[in-house]
C-alpha cells in the first residue's frame, strides 16, 4: 500500500452496533441513533472501479460460517445501490485485503 493510501486509513471507523448490552445502555444507544443491521466498518473514501465511482467501503464482519441477518442484508443492499462498495467478510485477513485493494483503486479526483 502506498503512503498516500495509508493516510486514508485515518477515516476508517467501526460502528458500535454489535455486542450484548444491558437494557439501559441499549436504550441510550438507540436514542442516540443506533440502527440494527448497519455494517461494522466504514471507510468513507471514494474510489473508481470498472467505470463506477464508489463513495466509500462498508464491511460486515462475521465469524467463519456466520451469515448476515436480514437487517444486515437490507443495509448492504441499500449501501450498494446508493453507490458504496459493501461486502461481508469472514476473517480479518480478507478484511485487510479488501481494504488494501479498495484503497489501491484510483480516486475519482484528488482528496
Amino acid at each position: 500500500m502506498h503512503h498516500a493510501d495509508c493516510q486514508h486509513l485515518r477515516w476508517l471507523f467501526a460502528v458500535p452496533n454489535g455486542g450484548h448490552r444491558g437494557k439501559a445502555s441499549a436504550g441510550k444507544m438507540k436514542a442516540e441513533g443506533q440502527r440494527t443491521g448497519v455494517p461494522d466498518l466504514s471507510l468513507p473514501v471514494p474510489r473508481v472501479a470498472g467505470g463506477r465511482t464508489f463513495h466509500g467501503l462498508w464491511l460486515e464482519l462475521k465469524k467463519t460460517g456466520g451469515a448476515p441477518s436480514e437487517d444486515q442484508w437490507d443495509w448492504l443492499t441499500h449501501l450498494h445501490r446508493a453507490g458504496y462498495a459493501a461486502h461481508v467478510v469472514n476473517d480479518p485477513d480478507t478484511a485487510r485485503q479488501l481494504i488494501t485493494d479498495y484503497l489501491s483503486l484510483p480516486s475519482p479526483d484528488p482528496i
